[in-house]
């Protein structure tokens, strides 16, 4: 193990290893080897980053990337930071360090980017680094840079369309043209020229002209269309052309078609569709609330909704919803989740179609468009002083209550209190507050102690307030508020004074309420009564009205205590109690005194859990629900309610109960649930209800959501081998093909359907019944096919293959073509052979003459000729190989090879088969050989020097015998001379 600093990060390492060991007779031996290792960035091959945004305009944006965990294994502390040379780039704090994120799973985080005017055309760029610590503890890092295309201001965004797409024949349909400008700048003037093609006949005019169309507005015109009469029904288009000039002067031109369906005549449309929430904030996630009616008096069925939003500014996860079957008169009010993207605001078209089968089983579909409408996000935060009525000349405690009913979160919340100068209500605590965060939805509460004027009537003060805060996207807001309290003067001071402790209590927890009587007067009282009205949420654990004190004297403080528990009702309470006493003077004394307690929501009593959050289509899996009590009281009767979408089929229990749950105790309840059968990834949502008793006998109940991912199962596929890798041409040849099924389960009803080009020829039937194949089996199918000869080198058979899977129940197909090589039939054929002379001699040259043809389907290309001389008394006289060339199918060729027979040849050697090998290519460059045994017979003479006389036969011999007789003379003469020569000399 190494540890390598971070400032050795871009150099190199040198790790010098050196081996000491003994050998024989104790000798001792080392070795030293030096390794050179590059520092890098340490990089998870597993974790990815992934920018889901490709283009972005001008201006502020929010892109979104993914985090992607590709490892079984959790990767812990994730730290992410960004920066840019030519864009402002930030991650939201809450994004920017990641607890953790499990193994194969993902993340989804936002960055809010401004991209400046001069980047139009260009590409904006900016690097994030990421670091991540694994399950050992090692530190690894991920360094990506991105690349976006910044479009130009002026790729102008125009939505043109018509609000239904069904027309009726012999009449005039009033339609609604609608307009919509998407942006990114306003529109001076915008032309729209309709271009009606028979049947359609524009009442009116055709050209439309519209000044001034601002970002994100909508205009409607109002057309009149008659169809003349048609018998059938009828799909066309009619064209619109568009030419718009923006607000800098600059002209563009765009065409575009609507698609229009025309009917015979008008039916009555039993199945009406509406968008009953047509107005949504910019809070990201949103609900379309679509609302479907059957208007008739019959059942219709077969109910099938599809959704599209024709926008880019939001994204919806479902796109087409089964309703099956409608009763008359029934309405359904449909929740689509949808996610608006940040900073989208404007008109978003919406389009509904709705197909249903009516009672005689008539099948009706129309296409419906809607217009919804998106605002900015609201802020809004509320402020309320709790008591208003306040007793003259006194000491007051009051509660300060903030609510954030907007749509966004609040962060950095400053409050600023102060009264009138000189008005004699005074702030005795602090002034100012500090909230970090007070998200949308939620409250928060400030203490303040007050001293109250004397007033003889009832007089109404302003406190004034005000605050300071950010929303979730950083923009700064100032508010103030001001507040009146009334000041009482019938209210007196007495001398007897009790302050609760503590006055802040966590809800469902117990907890002690401790009273302090305190004598503030001069004098000692006597026989104290102090009895409990109202506690609010607090109950005490013991039966308790009346409490007697004996005598306080000045200043003397007396304690109670009091075990109470506290009910899960968060809020500001006012409790009450009841004092009588008598002073040291005899006088007796009956007052009330009131008190502010505030119960902040605790954390949730019971913690609840769901695993897994992601399952695979089609198979069997265990959904955990873990439930821990977290609170500190002991909770009953708790019932769990498991609500699951269609697309989770339960095979058993969904409702549990749990009889007691101690404080830290845990409890696992195990359902088991069928993933149905998806194409796509597909997020689930399910629902948990639990309610349960707190110690009070209280019921209440808690609904969480949990998302599911169902990953897309791989359909079983028959895996299809094919034997046969070539076809030889001019014949019929087998191809073998084998199915196997893999699975643990059965596919039903295999059939084959084949279909070949055109230079291979099926001779079995094209659509052949294979059957069921059972588990872990296989089945085999033969077929005859021919391949003509061809110029081609290749062929091909498309094999489609249909099943029922029996998991699933669908009906499956896939494709799958098989290649052939297409290889020639070369035969070749010896059709004649001479030799010349017919009988050599032994060291005598004669020549073969061969004839050969190819009787096969396919020219043979580049045949030589080699003889095969080995072993044999032969001498190769010229070249040893003879090239013939490309052999025609059916067209003799002659070749001649030329050989010597060697002078050693024995006498009792009469012929000899000599075989000649011809090697050649087809048409695939694969190279082949034959060989051919050509007979040849030895001619043996008897040669007479003593008569001088030799056969012609021996002529050759005679010859090679008189030059070695004149070589020797030759030399002999040679030396002779030279003897003569040194003589001479000498």
């Amino acid at each position: 193990w190494l540890y390598v600093p971070s400032s050795l990060k871009g150099s190199t390492l040198t790790l010098n290893v050196k081996v000491r060991y003994v050998g024989s007779y104790s000798t001792e031996y080392s070795i030293t080897k030096t390794f050179t290792l590059s520092v890098g960035m340490l990089e998870s091959p597993k974790v990815d980053i992934e920018l889901i945004n490709d283009t972005v305009g001008t201006g502020w944006h929010q892109l979104y990337i993914v985090l992607i965990n590709n490892d079984s294994e959790t990767i812990y502390n994730v730290t992410l930071s960004v920066k840019s040379s030519n864009i402002l780039i930030n991650i939201p704090s809450d994004y920017r360090i990641i607890n953790e994120v499990l193994g194969g799973s993902n993340r989804t985080i936002p960055l809010r980017v401004y991209i400046p005017q001069k980047l139009e055309g260009s590409l904006a760029t900016f690097t994030l680094e990421l670091s991540f610590t694994d399950y050992l503890g090692v530190t690894h890092y991920v360094v990506r840079t991105f690349n976006i295309l910044v479009n130009r201001s002026y790729s102008q965004v125009v939505h043109v369309f018509l609000d239904t797409n069904v027309l009726y024949s012999s009449k005039e349909n009033n339609i609604t043209l609608i307009i919509i400008n998407g942006g990114p700048r306003k529109l001076s003037s915008v032309r729209i020229t309709l271009k009606p093609t028979y049947p359609l006949r524009i009442n009116g005019t055709s050209t439309i002209t519209i000044n001034n169309l601002d970002v994100g507005s909508l205009k409607e015109v109002n057309l009149s269309l008659f169809v003349y009469p048609i018998n059938n029904r009828l799909s066309l288009q009619l064209p619109i052309s568009m030419e718009f000039i923006d607000e800098f002067g600059n002209i563009a031109t765009y065409d575009t078609v609507q698609q229009l369906t025309i009917m015979p005549t008008q039916p009555y449309e039993c199945v009406t569709l509406s968008i009953k929430s047509k107005v949504l904030r910019n809070i990201g996630n949103e609900s379309l609330l679509i609302e479907v009616t059957n208007n008739c008096d019959k059942i219709v069925t077969d109910v099938r909704l599809s959704i599209d939003v024709q926008s880019t500014k939001v994204v919806i996860s479902t796109k087409s919803i089964y309703l099956g079957m409608l009763r008359p008169n029934d309405v359904r009010i449909i929740k689509v989740p949808m996610v608006i993207l940040h900073g989208a605001t404007g008109i978003v078209p919406i389009s509904l179609s709705i197909q249903y089968i009516d009672y005689l089983g008539l099948e009706h579909g129309y296409t419906k468009i809607e217009v919804i409408k998106i605002i900015p996000r609201q802020t809004s935060l509320t402020i309320n002083i709790n008591p208003i009525l306040l007793p003259s000349q006194s000491i007051v405690n009051a509660s300060l209550t903030l609510v954030n009913d907007g749509d966004v979160d609040i962060n950095n919340l400053t409050i600023r209190l102060s009264t009138i100068l000189n008005s004699g209500l005074m702030i005795l605590n602090n002034s100012t507050f500090k909230v970090d965060s007070l998200p949308r939805g939620c409250e928060t509460y400030v203490e303040l102690r007050l001293r109250t004027p004397s007033v003889i009537s009832t007089t109404i003060l302003p406190i004034n307030v005000d605050v300071e805060y950010y929303d979730d996207q950083y923009n700064y807001y100032m508010k103030s508020y001001v507040l009146n309290v009334e000041i009482i003067p019938e209210f007196k001071t007495s001398i007897v004074d009790v302050e609760l402790s503590p006055k802040v209590f966590k809800a469902l927890s117990s907890s002690e309420l401790e009273l302090r009587i305190i004598n503030r007067g001069n004098i000692s009282i006597r026989s104290l009564e102090l009895s409990i009205n109202d506690l609010g949420p607090l109950v005490p654990t013991k039966p308790l009205n009346t409490l007697i004190l004996n005598s306080i004297g000045p200043g003397e403080v007396r304690v109670v205590n009091i075990s109470v528990l506290i009910s899960y009702s968060p809020g500001s309470y006012e409790v009450s109690f009841s004092l009588k006493y008598v002073d040291s003077e005899g006088n007796t004394y009956s007052e009330k005194v009131n008190d502010i307690i505030r119960v902040e929501p605790s954390r949730t009593p019971l913690s609840v859990y769901l695993e897994p959050r992601t399952l695979t289509s089609l198979d069997i899996s265990d959904l955990e629900i873990k439930i821990l009590n977290v609170g500190d009281v002991e909770l009953r009767d708790i019932n769990v309610e498991l609500n699951l979408p269609q697309y989770l089929i339960p095979l058993t229990n969904t409702s549990f109960y749990i009889d007691v749950l101690r404080p830290g105790e845990a409890r696992i309840l195990t359902s088991k649930v069928k993933p149905a059968y998806v194409g796509n990834v597909v997020v689930a949502k399910v629902v948990l209800s639990i309610e349960f008793l707190d110690p009070l006998l209280e019921t209440y109940r808690i609904t969480k959501e949990f998302n599911i991912e169902l990953m897309p199962t791989s359909i079983p596929r028959p895996i299809i081998k094919v034997a046969t890798n070539e076809l030889v041409m001019g014949k019929v040849n087998k191809v073998y093909i084998k199915l196997l099924n893999k699975f643990n389960y059965s596919i039903r009803s295999v059939e084959l359907s084949l279909a070949s080009t055109g230079n291979i020829v099926l001779l079995n039937q094209t659509r052949i019944y294979v059957g069921d194949i059972e588990p872990n089996s296989e089945k085999d199918v033969v077929l005859s096919v021919y391949a003509p000869s061809t110029v081609s080198s290749s062929g091909a058979i498309s094999i489609t293959v249909s099943y029922i899977d029996e998991r699933s129940g669908n009906y499956e197909s896939f494709k799958l073509t098989k290649s052939f090589l297409l290889r020639g039939l070369v035969e070749i054929e010896l059709v004649d052979v001479s030799v010349i002379p017919e009988e050599p001699s032994p060291g005598q040259p004669f020549s073969i003459a061969l004839t050969i043809t190819n009787i096969g389907t396919s020219t043979a290309y580049a045949l030589y000729a080699i003889p095969l001389i080995k072993s044999l008394p032969l001498k190769i006289y010229g070249t040893k190989s003879t090239y013939v060339g490309n052999v025609e199918v059916n067209v003799p060729i002659t070749f001649t090879i030329t050989l010597m027979l060697s002078r050693e040849v024995k006498e009792d050697i009469r012929s000899l088969e000599i075989p000649i090998i011809l090697i050649y290519m087809d048409n695939l460059r694969t190279i082949h050989n034959v060989t051919l045994t050509v007979p040849v017979t030895i001619a043996h003479e008897t040669l007479t020097t003593t008569h001088g006389m030799v056969s012609s036969a021996g002529s050759i011999s005679v010859e090679i015998d008189l030059r070695l007789l004149l070589t020797i003379i030759a030399v002999f003469a040679m030396l002779v001379f030279i003897v003569l020569m040194r003589r001479i000399r000498r």
